[in-house]
């Protein structure tokens, strides 16, 4: 009984994966990142602020990022290597961030990032780090073709110790680190802009 009871857990915990993971990158997929995100956003803005400033979670950031040209990487050398790129970049953000902070393939090549206890000016320090590093990195393709690409990021902030009615949903940071990523594209790509 052991056993079957161990196989159960096993594919319960494989179910949960797949509902919640992006199999390409590993990082959550839109549900998951909404649904963890959301856990989080509603506990730290639930605590009371004095408790908030002790802990160092007054502040929220969401960054909005999409793979500047992603299209022509794919129409050129193919899925295969557009695939290649994605786990590139996924890499690079996981091995960038810090375990608190929550990863998720929002859709396409776009990738949102939550980043608990981060303003605006940290959020912008770190996106501009990522910016720097994914450009840096050459991507290796089959046949050991190497191409580089960069990213436009968007980045919206929020400050917890702002009175209740003044405080922004989670889908409102989204909007506004959406926006800011299309004013980076607009720009010229390759940036990071805040709202």
């Amino acid at each position: 009984m052991s056993n079957e009871l161990e196989k159960l857990k096993k594919q319960v915990a494989l179910l949960q994966k797949l509902v919640y993971k992006d199999p390409l990158t590993d990082l959550y997929n839109r549900r998951g990142f909404l649904e963890a995100s959301e856990k989080i956003f509603r506990m730290v803005m639930s605590v009371k602020n004095h408790e908030r400033k002790k802990f160092r979670i007054e502040e929220i950031a969401l960054v909005l990022l999409d793979l500047d040209d992603f299209k022509k990487i794919n129409d050129k050398f193919g899925h295969e290597a557009g695939d290649a790129v994605l786990k590139g970049v996924a890499e690079i953000l996981r091995n960038s961030l810090r375990e608190i902070d929550v990863i998720g393939r929002w859709g396409g090549e776009e990738i949102v990032i939550l980043l608990l206890g981060a303003g605006k000016a940290e959020a912008l320090k770190i996106s501009e780090d990522l910016r720097v590093k994914i450009s840096q990195r050459e991507f290796i393709l089959k046949r050991a073709k190497k191409i580089k690409l960069t990213a436009s990021f968007g980045v919206a902030g929020i400050d917890g110790a702002a009175p209740a009615n003044k405080r922004k949903t989670l889908g409102e940071l989204i909007a506004q680190a959406d926006k800011a990523m299309y004013q980076a594209k607009k720009k010229g790509k390759n940036r990071v802009v805040t709202i």
